[in-house]
């Protein structure tokens, strides 16, 4: 059970933030000055969190926060007033009372009452709620004809709502005279009952129809022994509630709306260990709170006693329905789920990577509108192995499905193109994006096989018409890495990956690069490549056709035809000194421009603007390596 202190005890020794009365009321530890912030309950919440936020830190079922529950502060203490002594004006006798604090191992004198002779007393004391009280009268001293006032309220401070039970089987209370001194002897026993009902978000719960799982809701009730009855009541026919998360036993539904428990009955007791109830949807609310769950004290004569605890139900059915391309139509093969918005306008390639997701709304329309201000969207990592967290890469704009109260589409936009951290090893090829919907901060749905492609392959692979994706994803590259030069992309369903080469026509440069079907690694495959050819476009329709014949002629006298067949071991079996000197110039220009690109290829990757895979980089190095030896026989 939960016990809680005053707003006036506030020494806190070990400055864990929990003060040590409650500390010592709770039985947790008080520590020294240096201990370390402590778990008591080990609900995974450190004391001081659960005091702030309002949970019970000596109860590892309790981590739910509500405003008003379960609060460290005056209100969870209720006062009574008690008043006794001898109102007849005789000042011949005095009384007093005695308050035991009843627990399971025995009773502990907790404080008295006493009044002066012939006098009235009045005291108002604290509580907790849940707990018995015993009340003991004494006649102290004096002689005379017994005449007596007893009295028990709640005090004036107490929250609205608090009840008392009182049981007097012996007829003590009230303003007795004359009484036989053998009927002032005997008991009353007071209880300010605790109920409990709130859900993880205080005072409502949302439930989605046809969830898989049931949805728990707070529940505590003392106390467990004494007269009288707790009630648990649903208000109508769209939910049911049972005694556990699965399975478990059915404690109200459509045809029996209420369950009725005496005080020591032990499945009450098993759901105050548990501290849990469970509620499943059966039918769409007609509004917001025409759905609820309360628990009431009644005493042993069936009157309530104090205010019920409450929690507000809504019911509703909604859903990720399907995934929408913004394409109309859809291509036949088309997969849906790829991010990408198609078809382009032919200069418009760096835009974001868009989607919409149509969510399927089987609820009236009144209440899809008090719904609403209530819903969000968010970015969530439910994947069993999620990638990394994308919420810095997507934006979800959900404005006009808000304007529609829910008709439209919400629309998704990841932008995965950043030049920054793309080297990061948890930056992949694709991602995958999971959304989730939210009523407050209860997710309903969520769908989690959204995936984001790097544009280049979005539109190496998934663009439409088919016919212009490999020129679609060169323009892109080009404008990408500020790539600005004449361009002819050509695709080459032998290769695999990227290469290019720079021609000349009719006076003027041209790169025509090389595109294979297979995957390249990566985007920044063929970029690097477009980077290398465009050293060669840079430098000239001259220089390219010195290059030209260098290469040519180089290939022709070493008597080779691919250049990886240029080995260390055959550079140094070839006569470079039959060369004319017409021909080691021509050769020289040719190495010369082909180190110049590689350099300036190996420093875009040193800084970041490609991120070449390991293999491409180590081929672009040992491309110098050997350009290098070439050179050294030359001169």
């Amino acid at each position: 059970m939960s016990r809680f202190i005053s707003e006036d005890s506030v020494i806190d020794y070990d400055r864990d933030l929990v003060p040590d009365a409650l500390e010592q009321e709770l039985g947790l530890s008080v520590g020294g000055f240096h201990s370390d912030p402590e778990d008591s309950d080990g609900d995974g919440l450190l004391d001081s969190v659960e005091v702030q936020q309002g949970s019970d830190p000596s109860n590892g079922n309790d981590t739910f926060a509500s405003a008003g529950s379960f609060q460290a502060t005056a209100e969870t203490l209720i006062p009574v007033n008690f008043t006794v002594g001898d109102h007849s004006g005789s000042h011949s006798e005095q009384w007093e009372l005695k308050i035991y604090n009843v627990t399971p191992s025995g009773e502990v004198l907790k404080t008295r009452v006493q009044a002066g002779l012939g006098v009235l007393a009045s005291r108002e004391i604290s509580f907790p709620e849940g707990f018995r009280q015993r009340v003991e009268l004494n006649h102290v001293q004096g002689q005379g004809d017994f005449d007596y006032t007893f009295k028990i309220a709640v005090g004036a401070a107490a929250p609205d709502g608090i009840g008392l039970v009182v049981e007097d089987p012996d007829g003590l209370l009230g303003v007795n005279d004359n009484v036989p001194e053998a009927e002032t002897e005997g008991d009353v026993t007071i209880t300010v009952p605790k109920v409990r009902l709130k859900a993880q978000q205080g005072e409502s719960v949302a439930i989605n129809l046809g969830s898989a799982t049931r949805t728990g809701i707070y529940f505590e009730a003392a106390p467990l022994v004494g007269p009288g009855t707790f009630k648990l009541t649903q208000n109508n026919d769209k939910i049911k509630v049972w005694s556990s998360e699965t399975n478990g036993t059915v404690l109200t539904q459509a045809s029996s709306k209420t369950k009725s428990w005496s005080l020591n009955n032990s499945q009450l007791g098993t759901l105050n260990a548990t501290n849990r109830i469970w509620i499943e949807g059966l039918k769409v609310s007609d509004d917001i709170t025409d759905t609820t769950v309360s628990l009431q004290c009644f005493d042993e004569s069936d009157n309530s006693v104090g205010n019920p605890a409450e929690v507000a139900v809504t019911v509703s059915e909604i859903s990720f329905e399907r995934f929408v391309p913004q394409l109309d139509p859809v291509p036949a093969g088309y997969i849906t789920e790829w991010i990408g918005r198609t078809p382009f306008d032919t200069t418009d390639y760096r835009g974001n990577h868009e989607n919409t997701v149509l969510i399927e709304w089987n609820i009236p329309p009144d209440l899809a509108e008090e719904l609403m201000p209530d819903i969000s969207f968010r970015v969530v990592n439910v994947n069993p192995e999620p990638i990394r967290t994308l919420e810095s890469e997507v934006f979800i704009n959900d404005a006009e499905f808000r304007a529609t109260d829910g008709v439209a589409p919400i629309r998704i936009i990841a932008d995965f193109e950043s030049k920054t951290g793309i080297c990061q090893v948890d930056n992949p090829e694709e991602r995958i994006l999971t959304v989730g919907i939210f009523f407050k901060e209860q997710m309903l749905d969520f769908v989690n096989t959204i995936k984001i492609l790097p544009r280049h392959r979005y539109l190496m692979e998934q663009s439409y018409p088919e016919a212009e994706r490999f020129d679609r994803a060169a323009v892109y590259n080009a404008l990408k890495y500020d790539l600005n030069f004449g361009y002819l992309p050509t695709h080459d369903p032998f290769m695999q990956g990227a290469n290019g080469i720079t021609q000349t026509f009719l006076t003027s440069p041209f790169i025509r690069v090389f595109i294979g079907p297979e995957p390249i690694g990566n985007e920044n495959t063929l970029a690097s490549t477009r980077i290398h050819e465009n050293v060669h476009y840079k430098q000239g329709f001259t220089a390219i056709g010195e290059a030209s014949a260098g290469h040519d002629f180089f290939f022709s006298w070493a008597g080779i035809s691919e250049f990886d067949d240029i080995t260390p071991s055959l550079i140094s079996s070839l006569d470079f000194t039959s060369l004319s000197e017409i021909n080691k110039a021509s050769i020289q220009v040719w190495v010369g421009y082909e180190i110049d690109a590689y350099v300036v290829q190996i420093d875009a990757d040193n800084i970041g603007i490609t991120c070449l895979p390991n293999d491409k980089r180590q081929k672009a190095e040992d491309s110098i390596e050997t350009y290098q030896s070439i050179l050294f026989e030359l001169l």
